[in-house]
Formats: structure tokens, sequence, C-alpha cells
């Protein structure tokens, strides 16, 4: 028995052995080379649909950061209903061909680019170009009617909303008016009042004269400020919008700016002033 066991055990620590050495080599198994090409694929995404994919990258930008970024101009690019399909150009560079939208770059392909899918450099900006025109007017067709819907009925809600707080405004003012000639015709039928001397005769009344002005002052606030938000929703107004604000805030911009640069001279101004009037103990 015992010239049987000793052969048994060697034969089973033997096979433990190639077991633990079989484990280890799968589980330091170097990945095919086809899976570490797909993970440096990027997709680049718009509306949900993959218009191409990206496997170089550019600089100091990864595949997905390259990626991450045309995705971010095409939905930026993507809020301008008005798309036109002459807008998308080609421009060569030293080393590359630029994508653009007008005067915005969309992307860029390279010489690596076209190394990796085989096609010279030009061809496959020109194929880039037409994949994303045909999505934006594919896009533009499908969302153009509701986008307009809803622009126009945004537009409309805030003119009713102006309406509406022109017509309480109106009656407001008319309230504060009635109340106002009721103190008029009160003050002056009092003799002993000091304000029954400094109103005006007749059928003038200065509280009405002060209410109306406010009353303008207030409408043309409120034009100023809801004027602008109503017109924001026309995407051919934005320009206006913001040259309108600039009208206001430029002259207030530099109204602050010169008085606060003019703050360190009023102080010296006011410190010589006292120093002047404080006499020495």
């Amino acid at each position: 028995m015992i010239p049987i066991r000793k052969p048994l055990i060697f034969l089973i620590l033997v096979l433990f052995a190639n077991y633990g050495i079989a484990q280890n080599s799968m589980g330091t198994e170097t990945p095919p080379t086809d899976t570490l090409a797909q993970d440096n694929t990027a997709y680049v995404i718009f509306e949900n649909d993959t218009l191409f994919t990206l496997s170089e990258s550019l600089g100091a930008f990864s595949a997905q950061e390259r990626a991450d970024a045309i995705t971010s101009r095409l939905d930026k690019l993507a809020e301008d209903i008005i798309i036109v399909e002459d807008s998308f150009n080609i421009v060569k560079t030293d080393e590359s061909f630029l994508i653009n939208y007008k005067d915005v770059v969309i992307m860029s392909v390279t010489e690596k680019d076209a190394k990796t899918e085989g096609h010279p450099k030009k061809y496959l900006a020109d194929n880039y170009k037409e994949i994303i025109s045909t999505s934006f007017i594919d896009h533009v067709q499908i969302k153009s009617t509701m986008s307009w819907l809803k622009r126009i009925g945004l537009t409309l809600l805030t003119l009713t909303g102006l309406i509406v707080i022109f017509f309480l405004l109106g009656r407001l003012f008319k309230w504060i008016n009635r109340k106002l000639n009721e103190y008029d015709k009160k003050i002056k039928r009092k003799r002993k009042s000091v304000l029954r001397f400094i109103m005006p005769k007749g059928n003038q009344n200065i509280f009405i004269l002060l209410s109306n002005v406010v009353k303008y002052v207030l409408i043309l606030i409120i034009l100023v400020l809801y004027l602008p938000l109503m017109f924001s929703f026309l995407p051919w107004t934005k320009g206006i919008v913001r040259e309108f604000y600039g009208y206001i805030t430029d002259p207030v911009k530099y109204i602050l700016n010169g008085f606060l640069d003019f703050l360190p001279d009023l102080f010296f101004i006011i410190i010589t002033k006292v120093s002047h009037l404080i006499k020495p103990i």
C-alpha cells in the first residue's frame, strides 16, 4: 500500500500545479487587437443618431474628446432652426480640412483620419460634410413646424401678457386718479389748509398730473424690459435684442465706470477739505 500511495500523492500535486498555472495564464491573457482598436472608437452623435466615428486623436484631444466637442457644436448649432445647406463649407489648411457652418468651425479632418478610414483627406471631409448637412436638413424638416409653432405661441403669450399688464396698469391708475381727484377737491374745500394756496386753481389737478407722469414712466420701463423678452423667441430678432440691450447697458456701464474711476479723486478731495477744516489742537 505504501509504494502505491506515494505516486498517487505526487500525481495529485502535479495536477493541482498545472491547474493553477492554467488559471494564471487565463487571467493575464492579452485582449485581442480588435478589442483594443474598438475601445478607441468614438461616436459623433447628433439628435440621438450616430453620424460617423473617430479613432484618431488631435493634439492633446483624444478621439472621444474630439467627438464630444463636435457633438456639442452640432447641438448648439441646432438651436438655430434656419439652416441653409450652402452655409456648410470646407476650408483647406496646411494640415487639415475644416468643416464649417458659416464662420463656425465644426470639425477638422486630418491626415491621420484619412489613413485610418482608408480614403483621401478631401474625400473624407466631403463625406463628413454631406453627412452633417443632410442630418441638419432632416432635423430642420422634422423640427421646424413644431418649433415655429412653439416660438409663435410664446411670442403671442408674451404679447398677451403685455396687454394684460397695460390693462391692469390702466385700471390701477384710473382708481388712483379718482382718489386723487377726490383728495384734491377735499383740499380745495378746506380754507385753513396750507396746500390750498399752492394748488393750481380751476380744474387743474397737480396730483393727477404727477400720477400720469409716474404712469408713463412705468410704461416706458415695462416696454424696455418686456419687448426684448418678447422678441427673443424669434431667431432673426436675437441680434436686435442684444443690440437693444447694448444701447441701454453701454451708457450705464460708462457712467458707472466713470464714477468708480472718480471715487479715489473724490475721497482725496474730501480728505483734503476735512484736513483744512480741522484745526490742530
